[in-house]
């Protein structure tokens, strides 16, 4: 039959051979459906047995086992269902008289199996079992098998599942089922690290299922279990025994096997041709992106499932779609840099010494900020963060977590979206300065170290308040930071808001073009070296900006990262704006015009706090309680507190803005400088008693005052008027005013 099916012979035509020669042909379909039926002729004779009146009746039904359909029956029912056939063969001998006729039975049928198994078996590749009738050419198409595979020695794999053969004593062959599902090995790979990698393939609800898992999984039990999450035919019972079985499988098969190169990480990888080194290829979410002719890499399925992340790096609607919606930005500085910035990290890795960057938008919630992060986002893929497979995340979550996320998408961007949502602000500096380093924390195994995880990347995030500002033990970390305050948006307005929520629909609707487009730009021969050599001339332009300054000097490697980023864009036909001087003022700045703009901000805070006396809690002009409420308070609220009045942080928010200046920015650089009085719970406010009640305020210090010039080289004891003691109120000696504690409202 094997001879006959290899020679490119079918099945049709060999039942019909059989059928003109008087042969018996033992099919799968057929050997199932013969032991169905015996099953069912066993039953049968049992109970007309069972309710025989005589010896006479129950010999004459026992003859009938030795029908030889049925005796054939009964072999193909041992080879599929052995423990069925068996239990119903024990009933039939606890009958008096038929018990000789049921072992000759037996004895006769057992010969029959092994001539079944025979046919079945003899030199047929495991394709052949496949319950179909189509030629065994077609067979090893559809299941992705080689022809040439043949069942290991000591197992059996076919329509019914996985089964352990072995020989007792007597010679007779015991089958004993492993698993419920046939599974075989239809490939091999390496992971573009070294790795080897196996495709498993089996049979369940009609169709051929896949999997490619590392084959070290596949060959330690307690790694293999995990994976019957994903579909895998196994269990912690039978785990053990399929890695056996897999084992032998590839003993005899891997020769034959076909071999792939296989990525479990996203990202730039190494091909071979050959066994040869050949190129490289870009791996994105399900995909390989290469030069023309370059050996396509497969992305292992496991990691798809593991990481619902890649699978969001995908295409949706039209580039006609994303490009209209670029056009609408095209001159918003800080949406242009954020897409600049996301579209910089494919370059980390060909250039050598393009640092790691960070950027992050820093200021008031509802600003635009997320917009931002999305439209970054879209450059790659789907910028949803509600999607299943959005690949905008959050600050909520751990550091393993997020080095792992950064080492399953090493040479794509990081975006992550509001710092508040990480609640121990240790673990937030330690996180960026983990990205900003580019390597993972070093871990030990059991025969020495792991490989440490690297990448090469862009972090793109987002708060009300910056990240550099849990950095301060971290000074590396911080020059890699291109922090910008205010709304990525523009000023607060109705047309700002609806051109915010008309971009968010357009990129969730049109994503994941320019990215691809972007890195086929950087596969084309000779585009490696091109992009390392223009990244030193920007450097040079950048590092004369810089001039001696030693944080600058570091900026000026990510700011010409970011010009090679923008010249490739625009090689695109993108139509952009340069962001890039205008983020150089913002970080490193006219050091002259930003201490002015420091100062004139001091100075028209003090001049409103002396202008509103009235408003300021503990001076003798604020008795009663100020129609307008109160704006904070002057000197001291306890002895050895180093400040000389604390503006109330909504109150001084309000003033600065409707003056021009930025609140948030203006309080950082107040507070850089040496001139706040810090708080332990809220950074830059610390909690002040105004009018009894506990209240956020900006404490500024003395010196502040003095160094920005609002008063002359005094004392505390001077600056204010002296405090007189307060009159008593009528009918009561010596009382307190009244202060009504509800005119004030914490921000």
């Amino acid at each position: 039959m094997a001879d006959f099916l290899q020679a490119g012979g079918n099945i049709e035509d060999l039942m019909a051979e059989a059928e003109r020669k008087h042969i018996v042909v033992y099919t799968p379909a057929l050997v199932r459906d013969k032991a169905t039926w015996a099953l069912s002729e066993l039953a049968r004779i049992t109970v007309a047995i069972e309710a025989a009146q005589d010896a006479a009746e129950r010999g004459r039904l026992a003859a009938e086992l030795h029908d030889m359909a049925l005796l054939d029956g009964i072999g193909a029912a041992l080879y599929h269902e052995e423990s069925a056939v068996n239990a119903a063969v024990a009933k039939l001998s606890a009958f008096r008289g038929v018990k000789t006729a049921v072992d000759k039975a037996r004895v006769t049928a057992r010969k029959r199996r092994k001539g079944i198994e025979s046919a079945l078996q003899s030199d047929v590749d495991v394709a052949s079992y496949e319950p179909v009738l189509v030629t065994l050419r077609q067979i090893a198409k559809t299941s992705g098998l080689a022809p040439q595979a043949l069942n290991p020695h000591g197992w059996r794999c076919d329509p019914g599942g996985v089964w352990a053969v072995s020989v007792n004593k007597d010679g007779e062959e015991i089958v004993r089922k492993v698993g419920n599902l046939p599974l075989i090995v239809s490939g091999t790979g390496v992971e573009t690290k070294g790795e080897g990698v196996l495709t498993l393939r089996w049979h369940a609800l009609g169709a051929w299922r896949e999997l490619e898992i590392p084959r070290k999984a596949a060959l330690v039990a307690r790694d293999l279990a995990p994976f019957a999450g994903m579909g895998l035919p196994v269990n912690s019972t039978n785990a053990g025994e399929l890695v056996a079985y897999l084992d032998a499988y590839l003993a005899r098969n891997e020769p034959i096997l076909p071999r792939r190169q296989v990525a479990t990480t996203l990202g730039w990888k190494a091909v071979t041709r050959a066994g040869q080194p050949g190129g490289r290829v870009f791996v994105l979410g399900d995909r390989s992106l290469g030069a023309e002719g370059e050996e396509p890499v497969n992305v292992a399925t496991h990691t798809l499932r593991d990481y619902p992340l890649s699978a969001g790096y995908r295409a949706g609607g039209t580039p006609e779609g994303w490009k209209a919606a670029l056009a609408t930005v095209k001159d918003r500085k800080a949406l242009v840099l954020a897409l600049v910035a996301s579209c910089a990290a494919p370059l980390i890795r060909i250039i050598p010494s393009a640092p790691n960057a960070i950027l992050d938008f820093a200021g008031p919630t509802s600003q635009g900020k997320t917009t931002a992060l999305r439209f970054a986002a879209s450059a790659w893929g789907m910028p949803n963060e509600r999607d299943e497979h959005g690949i905008v995340g959050s600050w909520n979550a751990k550091p393993t977590y997020l080095e792992r996320v950064a080492g399953m998408v090493p040479d794509l961007p990081i975006l992550l979206d509001d710092t508040k949502n990480q609640q121990d602000k240790k673990i937030l500096a330690e996180i960026v300065y983990g990205v900003a380093s580019g390597i993972g924390r070093g871990r030990g195994s059991i025969v020495g170290v792991q490989p440490t995880a690297r990448w090469y990347t862009v972090l793109i995030s987002t708060g009300e308040n910056p990240i550099v500002s849990h950095m301060r033990e971290h000074g590396g970390g911080v020059a890699r930071v291109i922090t910008l305050w205010g709304s990525p948006m523009g000023q607060e307005s109705t047309e700002n808001g609806d051109l915010a929520r008309a971009l968010n629909r357009a990129v969730v609707a049109h994503h994941g073009h320019v990215g691809p487009a972007l890195v086929r730009l950087l596969l084309r021969p000779g585009a490696p070296e091109a992009a390392e050599a223009a990244w030193h001339g920007h450097l040079a332009a950048w590092s004369n900006l810089a001039g001696g300054d030693a944080v600058n000097l570091r900026r000026a490697e990510t700011f010409a990262l970011l010009s090679c980023s923008l010249d490739l864009l625009r090689a695109l036909g993108l139509d952009l704006c340069d962001p890039l001087p205008w983020a150089w003022a913002q970080v490193s700045g006219d050091a002259d015009s930003q201490g002015k703009a420091d100062v004139n901000a001091l100075i028209d805070a003090w001049s409103w706090a002396v202008a509103n006396q009235g408003q300021l809690d503990s001076l003798p002009a604020t008795r009663h309680p100020p129609n307008g409420g109160y704006i904070g308070r002057a000197g001291r609220s306890k002895e050895g507190e180093d400040y000389a009045i604390a503006f109330g942080a909504a109150a001084l928010k309000k003033h600065l803005s409707r003056e021009g200046y930025e609140p948030d920015a203006v309080v950082r650089r107040w507070d850089e400088r040496g001139w706040v009085t810090r708080g332990e719970k809220y950074n830059r406010e610390k909690v002040v008693k105004v009018a009894g009640a506990c209240c956020r305020c900006v404490c500024v210090r003395l010196a502040g005052l003095i160094e920005a010039g609002c008063i002359g080289e005094t004392g505390a004891a001077d600056l204010w008027p002296p405090l007189e003691k307060p009159a008593a109120s009528e009918g009561q000696e010596g009382a307190p005013p009244h202060r009504d504690e509800d005119r004030w409202r914490r921000d």
